[in-house]
C-alpha cells in the first residue's frame, strides 16, 4: 500500500542489554553498544522478513549522520538465489515522490517556477478542470485529481481505447482527465500520484531535459548517489532485485507497472546510495536551508486547517512525540520502501523490501526506536 505518511504504528522494540557501569557514588545506566544494536536489528529483520515471507531486505540506519549499520538480507531473485547486498537495485517505489518535490523546489530557486503557480502556466494540454490547481496543491496532495493508480474495476480509464503498448510520456494521467476534481483543490487533502506525474511533466518542460537527467545533474551527483536512476524495463541492470507479490497463498514474480514509470514512482536505488540521501535535507548539497524549510512545512487547507502528515513531497506524521519526516514506497507491485528521519534523534532509517508488504512504515519505526537515546533510563543512587 503506498501511503504517502511514514505510517504511524509502531512496533515494540525488542529489549536491549543495559550493562550498569558505577562510578564513585553513583551510576548510570550505558546505552547499548553499536554492536548490540546491530544483532537486535537482524533479530527483527529476520522476524519481520519471516511474518511476511519477504525473499530480501537491506536495511541502514544512519545516527547523527554516521551509518551506524548498513546490511543486505536473503536473496534479490529467488530464482538466481543472489544475495541480497549494499549494492542490489530495489524500485524505491512512492520514495520518488520526496526526489520529484526535491527538483520542483530546485527550480523555484532558480526563479523558473514558483509553488503558487497555476499548473495552466507550464503545460498547455490539460483538462479545462485542471489549470488554475497550483504546484504547492500537486506537491502536497490537496489538488482534488483523481490518481490514475487507484481507478476502481468499475472506472473505465478515459483512454480506454488507447493501447497501453503505445502510452509515451504523458498518456498515463489521460486515464483520469475525463474524471471530475474530487473535491475543490486545497479544501482536502487525499494521496494521489497524478499530481507528482504532472509535476515531473513540468520539470521536463521548464529544465529542458528528461527527468532523470535533470535529477541526476541537480540531486543525484552532488550527493554521490552514482545508482540512483529512472526505471527502464528493458534496460539491463546488474544486481537489480526482483520483485513478489503473493497469490492464493504462493509467493509469485509480481506484474510490472507498465504504464510509465515515472516522477510518481519511477526511480530504483540501493541501499549503498540511499544512505546519502538524508543529506539532501540536512546539508545544502542540495538545497538552501530555506528552501529545504519550505518542503518540511505542514501543507494547509484553505481553511487555513494543518494538515498534519505532509509537507511538500513528504510525510510528516509525528511518532511517539518525535518529529519526523520522509516517505513510504510500495503498492502491489513487489517492493515495501520507507526513508525516516528523526530530527532530534538524529536517527535515519532506510528500508527496502523486494515483496508485498503492509507497514513498512511501521517496522522502521521499529528499528529507528532501537537508536533513540535512553536518556530517560539515566538515574542516580548514593
Amino acid at each position: 500500500m503506498n501511503s504517502g505518511t511514514i505510517q504511524m504504528g509502531a512496533r515494540r522494540p525488542w529489549p536491549t542489554v543495559v550493562a550498569c557501569v558505577a562510578f564513585s557514588a553513583f551510576f548510570v545506566f550505558a546505552e547499548p553498544s553499536v554492536e548490540a544494536q546491530s544483532r537486535n536489528v537482524d533479530t527483527i529483520v529476520a522476524r519481520r522478513m519471516a511474518a511476511t515471507r519477504t525473499p530480501g531486505m537491506a536495511v541502514a540506519v544512519l545516527v547523527e549522520g554516521k551509518v551506524v549499520h548498513k546490511k543486505g538480507y536473503g536473496v534479490a531473485n529467488l530464482e538466481m538465489q543472489s544475495k541480497v547486498t549494499e549494492r542490489t537495485v530495489f524500485n524505491l517505489a512512492s520514495i520518488t515522490k520526496s526526489f520529484t518535490a526535491l527538483a520542483a523546489i530546485k527550480l523555484v530557486e532558480t526563479g523558473k517556477i514558483t509553488l503558487d503557480d497555476p499548473l495552466s502556466r507550464h503545460l498547455e494540454s490539460i483538462p479545462e478542470h485542471w489549470k488554475g490547481i497550483t504546484l504547492r496543491q500537486l506537491l502536497n496532495n490537496t489538488s482534488g485529481i483523481k490518481s490514475f493508480t487507484s481507478l476502481a474495476e468499475s472506472e473505465e480509464p478515459c483512454n480506454a481505447a488507447q493501447d497501453i503498448r503505445t502510452y509515451k510520456r504523458g498518456d498515463a494521467i489521460k486515464e483520469v482527465e475525463c474524471f471530475p476534481l474530487e473535491f475543490v483543490p486545497g479544501e482536502k487533502w487525499r494521496y494521489a500520484d497524478t499530481g507528482f506525474y504532472l509535476v515531473g511533466m513540468v520539470i521536463e518542460k521548464i529544465s529542458g531535459q528528461d527527468y532523470g537527467s535533470f535529477l541526476k545533474e541537480n540531486i543525484f551527483s552532488p550527493l554521490g548517489m552514482r545508482n540512483t536512476k529512472l526505471l527502464d524495463y528493458s534496460e539491463i541492470v546488474p544486481e537489480r532485485a526482483n520483485g513478489y507479490s503473493f497469490r492464493d497463498g504462493r509467493i509469485i514474480n509480481a506484474s510490472r507497472f507498465d504504464i510509465d514509470e515515472f516522477a510518481n514512482g519511477g526511480l530504483v536505488s540501493t541501499l549503498e546510495d540511499m544512505t546519502r540521501f538524508e543529506q539532501a535535507f540536512l546539508t545544502e548539497k542540495v538545497l538552501k536551508k530555506s528552501s529545504i524549510n519550505t518542503m518540511l512545512a505542514n501543507a494547509r487547507l484553505n481553511s487555513g486547517e494543518v494538515v498534519v502528515n505532509y509537507g511538500i513531497g513528504l510525510g510528516l506524521t509525528p511518532y511517539k512525540g518525535q518529529n519526523r519526516f520522509g516517505h513510504t514506497g510500495g503498492g502491489g507491485l513487489g517492493f515495501a520502501t520507507a526513508f525516516a528521519h528523526f530530527p532530534d534523534k538524529k536517527v535515519t532509517v532506510v528500508v527496502l523490501a523486494n515483496a508485498d508488504q503492509d507497514g513498512i512504515g511501521d517496522f522502521a519505526n521499529a528499528i529507528a526506536e532501537l537508536y533513540f537515546k535512553r536518556n530517560s533510563n539515566k538515574g542516580e543512587q548514593k
